[in-house]
This record gives C-alpha cells, structure tokens and sequence, in this order.
C-alpha cells in the first residue's frame, strides 16, 4: 500500500521529476530560463497577469511570508482567526512594523463589515495581511470581498496563501491580492523545501531593503532574479521538480485542479459522515476545499491514534490545541485517490473505537 498523508503538510504523490537532473550551478547560463519559466508560470498557475511578478525562494512557505511581510508598508492591519494569523503578527512585530490586529474568532466566517470599519479606523492602515485559508482549523477567508475592500480605500493586501495553494484561487486576476506568499509543496504539488512572493511588478520594483534581513529582502531578490541571475544558492534539482509540477498545474489548469479539491473534500465529509464522524459545522462560505475540521469523539486521545495509524503507513496532524478543544483536522493534499480515503477511514474509525466503550459516539462536542 502507498503511504496516505492526511495532514496539511504531506504532500501526496509530488511531483519528482527533475530530482535527478544534470548537475548545473545556479549561476549557470542553463539554469536561466529554468528560473525564468519557473517564476512566469507561478504566476500564470494564480491567475495572475503580465501586471505580476513572482520572486523565487530557497525557503519553506514560511520563508515567502516572511520576505512578504517585510515589504509591508506601516500602519499594518493583519486579522487574526488562527494560528497562522498569529504567525503574521509575529513576524510582523520582529520586523518592527507599526502593528493592529483585529481578532476573529477560529472557526468564525470573517465579517467584510467588520473588516470595512477596521480599514477606516484612525489610524487608516497602509496594508492588510491575512491568511487566505487557516490550516489549523480549515476556514477559507472571502479573500476577494476583502481585498476589493482595501483596494477601495487605496490599501495594500498581503496573503499568506501556503495553504490554500492550487485548491482556492486568490483570483489575482481579478480583484486578488497585491501581495501573495506560498510554498512548492500542498496544492503547488511539488515537493517542499521552496517558497514564491507574488506581486504586482510595480510593488516589486518598489520594495524597500530591510525589513526582512538579507537573505529574504524581496525587492533584491526580484531585481537579481529580473536580470536573469538568483541572488542566493538555489537547490537546482528542488526547481526543476518544481518546473515540472507548475507544468501539470498549467496542463490540469488551475480551474480544473480547484475542482479536483472540491471534489475531493466533498467525497472525505461524505466518508465521515458514512462512518459516524461529525465535521465541525462551518459557514459554507468558510469552508476549505483542502483541510476539514472533526469533531474529536469524547475520551479519545488523539495522539495515540497517529501512532496507530503511522504503523499503517498514514498520517495524521496531532495538536495539542485541538485535542484540548475537541477536535482534530485531516487534510487531502496532492494526488489523492478518493478510492483510498476508504481505507483510510476504516484504520481511522477502529482506531478511535478502540479507545472507547461501546463504540464511537455520533460525534463528542467541539469546544472552539
């Protein structure tokens, strides 16, 4: 049996091809147009348009919000509903941006309204950074309302898109954001280890040094990379991997993909249900396609049930958090074979039901 991840960070099935591909440095003339197809069809994958540039990265997702935030222009409005809402206050702070926050609750559908009046308040913020979906709890913010929002009152959007990636589209395109940050692995289908900063070229081509240190300064790395070179060392086996994927995504189209994952998330909730799970109740607009919040049923501990289920060869996320506040999340990321979720759901259940007496109840009570 092929290894099943149901966790926001396993990628199933990546794409791995260009893994053992001619040794070339990264300052060589045939690496050129690999960096150059590589950062045009990020951007094509997001919809984006001849108005965006992307800036390529030797770093986790985490790396490209960093590099992303450190471009954010003073007062900054971040919203938090979760724990990578958290993550952009944080990083934020250590870069010493002028910082509000307006706090959502975790499994609460963001309100545009309230948003609406955050954005006017004095003082009026420059930015607003947000997480696109939070992979902790699954919940899928109204990206495009917002950003039409900001754009309306003349501020800048930055969204930390790493785990909404290839699922939900930020409809760049459209009214999306001016700032996007996400990683090759999750819904870009690659393997993981390199990150991308979309943008409008303008902003880019603005950035100014500094806030993000060196090595993660955006507006450098745009202009090295603009002139056809990479500012730092990449892992050139990591790119072309990464090449290769972006090519499927453009093949699949993103269109197509985004409704690989609807359908996906729509066969695991219904295979839930089937076996007595119930899914933590969400608005339907803040459900994700890609992460599904569960109920954790009454006195299972749920780290004991990824040990269980790593002996079969499948992954689960433990958190202490969610445990503590009765549930847990599973997530659906890369090729995964809807037929497979069966199987999965059968280790899960007798797992869980092992733990209890008599059997597993239709669900415990979720205290988010």
């Amino acid at each position: 049996m092929k290894s099943i991840f149901m966790t926001p960070s396993g990628v199933n099935r990546p794409a791995t091809d260009g893994l053992a591909s001619p040794g070339m440095s990264h300052r060589s003339p045939r690496f050129v147009p690999i960096l150059k197809d590589v950062r045009n069809r990020v951007v094509r994958c997001l919809g984006g348009d001849e108005r965006y540039g992307s800036v390529l990265l030797g770093t986790s997702g985490t790396g490209a919000v960093e590099a992303m935030m450190g471009a954010a222009r003073d007062p900054v409005l971040i919203i938090e509903n979760g724990r990578y809402s958290r993550r952009l206050t944080a990083i934020a702070a250590a870069q010493g941006h002028e910082v509000r926050s307006l706090h959502v609750e975790d499994f609460d559908l963001i309100d545009e309204a309230t948003v609406g009046r955050a954005l006017a308040a004095s003082p009026r913020p420059r930015t607003l950074a947000l997480v696109h979906c939070e992979t902790t709890t699954g919940v899928l913010a109204p990206l495009q309302g917002i950003c039409g929002l900001a754009a309306g009152l003349g501020v800048n959007t930055m969204v930390d898109a790493v785990g909404s990636v290839g699922a939900h589209s930020p409809g760049l395109g459209q009214t999306g954001p001016d700032w996007l940050a996400a990683g090759s692995g999750k819904g870009t289908e690659a393997i993981p280890g390199l990150s991308f900063v979309v943008a409008r070229r303008s902003l880019l081509a603005d950035a100014e040094p500094g806030r993000a240190g060196y090595l993660l300064d955006v507006g450098r790395n745009w202009k090295a990379q603009e002139a056809g070179a990479a500012a730092h060392t990449l892992p050139i086996p990591l790119v072309v991997a990464l090449n290769e994927a972006l090519r499927r995504w453009e093949s699949e189209t993103p269109a197509a993909r985004e409704r690989r994952y609807t359908r996906t998330a729509t066969a695991l909730r219904k295979g839930l249900q089937e076996h007595g799970f119930e899914i933590v109740p969400l608005h339907e607009e803040a459900r994700s396609n890609v992460v599904i919040p569960v109920v954790l049923p009454l006195g299972v501990d749920f780290a004991q049930v990824q040990a269980e289920l790593v002996e079969r060869d499948m992954e689960v996320y433990y958190s202490e958090d969610a445990q503590a506040r009765g549930y847990f999340v599973l997530a659906h990321i890369g090729g995964v074979d809807p037929d497979a979720f069966e199987e999965f759901l059968r280790a899960l259940t007798t797992s869980c039901r092992a733990q209890l007496t008599p059997a597993l109840p239709q669900g415990g009570e979720c205290r988010a």
